[in-house]
């Protein structure tokens, strides 16, 4: 009996130990796993920033570029057009400022 009860106690104390040594197994796995993550996030952001700081001097550059090239630009002087007035907006003929005097009182 004592026997019996012995050899159960160290089938479970076997079977409690491989269970630790999985689950520890597990855990070490799932770390690893995590550390991977973590460093894969860690390349992505800093990939990203990098992008981001090419694609804003690249966009700073050809901004200089350009604003150099309009400004060496000649600039051609059209002629203009004349303005047209509408007919609605004509003005009468200009008055003269002292209206002539009347035939009969020229002297002569």
């Amino acid at each position: 009996m004592l026997d019996n009860r012995a050899r159960r106690i160290k089938a479970e104390l076997d079977d409690a130990r491989r269970l630790k040594e999985e689950a520890q197994a597990l855990v070490a796995e799932y770390r690893a796993k995590r550390e991977s993550a973590v460093k894969e996030a860690e390349e992505i952001v800093a990939n990203a920033k990098a992008e981001a700081e090419r694609v804003a001097t690249e966009a700073k550059t050809r901004m200089e570029d350009f604003v150099a090239r309009r400004t060496k630009w000649p600039r051609r002087k059209l002629p203009r057009p004349k303005p047209r007035r509408s007919p609605m907006c004509a003005r009468p003929p200009p008055t003269p400022p002292f209206p002539p005097p009347p035939a009969s009182s020229r002297r002569r």
